[in-house]
């Protein structure tokens, strides 16, 4: 697809994040249109966070759909494996312990280890 790049896919990132109790439906709705982003640190970042925090607590309320997001944004270089992604990880883990089976949580554990 010719507008699917790095900037079209951490813009609908973004918007994501923004989309609050509407989350789950923004991550099913955009997720087919994006491609992994480099130095995604700040996005990682932000959603595994308690929103006492100040940020969103997306990975805790929504573990399942931060995990299809994550997904598709994180690329297979262990060289752009964004910052906090391993914290991220174990919080999505928590909040619901049987991702840890699913083919993404591995996948995107195993650029952490």
């Amino acid at each position: 697809m010719k507008f699917r790049t790095e900037l079209v896919s951490r813009s609908f990132a973004h918007l994501i994040e923004k989309s609050g109790d509407n989350f789950p439906d923004a991550v099913r709705t955009i997720v087919s249109l994006l491609k992994p982003v480099a130095h995604l640190d700040m996005i990682t970042y932000r959603l595994s966070k308690d929103a006492e925090e100040g940020t969103s607590d997306f990975a805790q309320r929504f573990p399942a759909e931060t995990l299809q997001l994550l997904n598709s944004l994180v690329a297979d270089d262990k060289s752009q494996v964004p910052y906090e992604l391993g914290k991220a990880l174990e919080v999505i883990a928590e909040a619901d312990p049987k991702l840890r089976q699913t083919k993404e949580w591995r996948r995107l554990i195993n650029l952490v280890d």
